[in-house]
């Protein structure tokens, strides 16, 4: 896991899930009934990715990201915006887990 903060009180959050080697299906079974929000997103960079948040209201202040990168793997972002502030987590954390399939698959050679 990675983790990153700052003194405005945001906070953002990598890490790979793999003890269930489900992918995203746990999400779609699970998860889904618990949160208050619930997205599927359009592929990111080819791979599936939900949103979801158990904040109320259309614009969340925390967010998170899962992506499946294979059928028994999956990573997450999480972002926190700042209790002060008016974004929508949702969307930056996207964004990030964007950015972070870039570095994999640029790490991969692909």
């Amino acid at each position: 896991m990675c983790n990153w903060f700052n003194t405005a009180g945001a906070n953002l959050a990598v890490y790979f899930t793999n003890k269930l080697h489900e992918g995203l299906s746990p999400y779609y079974d699970q998860t889904r009934k618990q949160m208050k929000r619930f997205d599927m997103l359009p592929p990111i960079r080819g791979y599936p990715a939900i949103a979801y948040s158990d904040k109320p209201g259309p614009v969340p202040s925390f967010c998170q990201v899962a992506v499946g990168v294979a059928d028994t793997a999956d990573f997450v972002v999480g972002v926190h915006v700042g209790d002060k502030s008016t974004a929508d987590a949702c969307p930056v954390a996207t964004q990030i887990a964007r950015q972070v399939l870039g570095n994999l698959k640029q790490k991969a050679g692909n």
